[in-house]
């Protein structure tokens, strides 16, 4: 046996590595890219859309539904703001879930140029609510996976593809 210094464990430099990984989110893939395990191209129209796209179209959606919510309540004092905040997330759901279940597309996937659809091919359908009150919540959106689907599209079964 040789009497070789030992690496001390943790430290500057383990610490570095680790956050390093945080900060520079998920592991990128080394198996193809987004959509592949799902059957649908790389890139150009039925692509899996990027994070980007659907944060857009997700703002636009917020900003009709607050309009529709500032109509109907029309705040004026700070207790009435309380209610224009619900009444914006209920229509929010509403609007979005709608939209889903028609077309499968929102007013701020027509901008963006998106669309959910279905992994089997068929409608939305009644799961639009159901996807639509995870996106409300947020936290399900926020966690996807390789795939870039969320919680709620995993659950629904869904996959948000581009239409261009």
């Amino acid at each position: 046996m040789t009497d070789q210094p030992t690496k001390p464990r943790g430290g500057i430099s383990d610490t570095r590595r680790a956050l390093g990984g945080w900060l520079e989110g998920p592991p990128r893939r080394t198996d193809g890219y987004p959509g592949k395990s799902l059957g649908l191209p790389d890139a150009g129209r039925g692509s899996v859309a990027s994070f980007g796209e659907k944060l857009l179209a997700l703002v636009i959606d917020l900003a009709v539904a607050s309009l529709i919510g500032l109509v109907i309540v029309r705040p004026h004092t700070v207790g009435e703001e309380r209610t224009w905040n619900s009444v914006s997330v209920i229509v929010f759901v509403l609007v979005t879930a709608i939209g889903l279940l028609t077309s499968g597309r929102t007013i701020g996937m027509r901008i963006a140029a998106l669309q959910v659809v279905r992994l089997d091919g068929q409608r939305v359908g009644p799961r639009a609510f159901v996807r639509q009150i995870l996106v409300a919540l947020l936290i399900p959106a926020l966690f996807v996976n390789r795939d870039r689907r969320g919680w709620h599209d995993r659950l629904c079964n869904t996959v948000v593809v581009r239409i261009r």
